[in-house]
């Protein structure tokens, strides 16, 4: 009976294994809707911004970055593909 509690052990581990393993050889999609093209255009802006003014007036709050950034959270866990139409 004790060796067949081994094997049961040893194969649910073997199992464990290779289920870890398919996960991790899985390829990240990056979302591509039009909320995310929205951001990425923004944050090229931002980043811009950033380089001419100083952290106090760029994250500011009411600024045009947090407003933003309230924006975009607000609309992400809403927009289903992220597609906001």
């Amino acid at each position: 009976m004790r060796w067949l509690n081994s094997i049961r052990s040893l194969c649910f581990g073997a199992l464990c294994l290779a289920a870890a393993v398919e996960s991790s050889a899985q390829t990240y999609h990056p979302p591509t809707g039009q909320i995310y093209q929205i951001k990425d255009s923004m944050e090229l802006r931002f980043a811009a911004m950033r380089d001419t003014m100083p952290d106090s007036l760029f994250y500011h709050e009411g600024g045009e970055y947090a407003e933003f950034q309230k924006w975009f959270r607000h609309w992400e866990v809403r927009a289903p593909q992220g597609s906001i139409n």
